[in-house]
């Protein structure tokens, strides 16, 4: 029960607030939040790390290979899934990430036809506007004329280095809920 604990580690009130919202009875949800974000702006780096879901949306599934190098720079909580995967926007995936890379090309093609990737941002975008969501490809020229392009945190060429990726993650991580407004 979420009022027998002390408040000492912020990565558990973290956990216990984001994770289930069940034990917040009979407490005011503002003021809870706002509880939650004092304690909240001193987490370290390792904390925002650790706490931070990181998805990457992707039809190349050798693409798995970045997210292996970014939860080897520390960012444990990253996660790959395939266009197979996409059905809806409501995937536990979805819902729990923070920061989610849609790949423009390729992917969604059930949900959103043409729009594929562009579709997929910019409906994710529209759904969850607290994420930050990042579009990326090979072929960086590709439609950057959609609504998407605007509404996105930031995107990023899809052969770009993994310092840089991991580079964008820290900023993005950065803007999180978490950080007071």
């Amino acid at each position: 029960n979420i009022q027998n604990q002390t408040i000492g580690n912020n990565q558990n009130i973290v956990q216990n607030f984001y994770n289930n919202d069940s034990q917040l009875e009979g407490f005011s949800s503002d003021s809870i939040k706002t509880e939650v974000k004092k304690d909240i702006i001193s987490l370290s780096q390792d904390e925002i790390r650790n706490l931070t879901s990181i998805l990457f949306i992707d039809d190349d599934k050798q693409f798995r290979d970045i997210v292996q190098l970014i939860k080897s720079a520390g960012w444990r909580n990253t996660s790959f899934i395939s266009n197979a995967d996409i059905k809806d926007l409501y995937l536990d995936k979805i819902i729990k990430a923070h920061i989610i890379f849609v790949d423009i090309k390729g992917v969604a093609k059930t949900l959103f036809n043409e729009e594929e990737g562009l579709g997929l941002a910019d409906s994710l975008k529209d759904k969850y506007p607290e994420k930050k969501i990042v579009l990326y490809s090979a072929y960086p020229e590709h439609k950057l004329t959609h609504p998407a392009v605007r509404k996105v945190d930031a995107i990023i060429d899809k052969n770009a280095q993994p310092i840089e990726f991991i580079a964008l993650i820290d900023d993005l991580s950065k803007q999180i809920q978490w950080k007071s407004e």
